[in-house]
């Protein structure tokens, strides 16, 4: 859940690649370049190709409300995540769970996503979730002086499955956009998980390509 990351990234690969004269590379291959200097990820693997089915050009499809009232407090606690598409920073992970839980004080949720790395050791990012206008989409921040990336809930039964799409706006040329699909078991029926997949399809995110997250710890 960390497409701001990207959004950062591609912005300053982006610009060095029309202010730098020496810089050679395209955006893309600046952020595969990049991105392992600036988190110290040497062993990161990087797919040029998931990272381009996540751009699409144009503007953001506009998120809308599911058909009943979103349900905040049934949707907290942890989900497991089944399949994910092109995320740079999952690459390689497994296990991968996110857990929500209610901030009273600040009026937030509290993202704690969390899963085992290629090397086997248990890694961890914690952010929070804001509320915005529609009640089933949240504005996510991992730093206070990251910005934000769009979260939101598409679909979920609250107790089995749940479809979570990405969408944010660059330069307002071009979008990136990811999606995750979660369960609240390790594993997810795969009629659901074909029905999410082509309702992803629906909203426009053609070129987006879904991978198995494996939960075998």
């Amino acid at each position: 859940m960390k497409q701001f990351f990207i959004l950062c990234v591609f912005a300053f690969a982006s610009a060095s690649a029309f202010v730098i004269p020496s810089l050679t590379l395209d955006p893309l291959q600046q952020i595969k370049r990049i991105v392992p200097e600036i988190f110290n990820l040497t062993d990161l693997r990087v797919d040029l190709d998931d990272i381009k089915s996540s751009i699409s050009p144009g503007k953001c499809p506009e998120a809308t409300e599911l058909p009943e009232p979103f349900k905040l407090n049934s949707f907290l606690g942890t989900w497991y995540e089944i399949k994910r598409t092109g995320q740079i920073f999952e690459n390689g992970l497994r296990c991968v769970q996110a857990n929500y839980k209610l901030d009273q004080a600040a009026g937030n949720v509290i993202v704690n996503n969390s899963g085992v790395n290629p090397k086997g050791k248990p890694v961890a990012t914690i952010g929070t979730a804001a509320t915005t206008d529609k009640s089933n989409v949240f504005a996510v921040k991992f730093f206070p002086l990251s910005p934000s990336a769009q979260y939101w809930v598409v679909d979920t039964d609250y107790t089995g499955y749940s479809l979570v799409v990405s969408c944010n706006n660059v330069f307002g040329f071009f979008n990136i956009n990811d999606a995750w699909i979660l369960s609240r078991k390790p594993s997810l029926d795969n009629e659901i998980i074909q029905k999410l997949e082509a309702k992803v399809i629906e909203l426009g995110f053609t070129k987006l390509r879904f991978t198995d997250t494996p939960q075998d710890c």
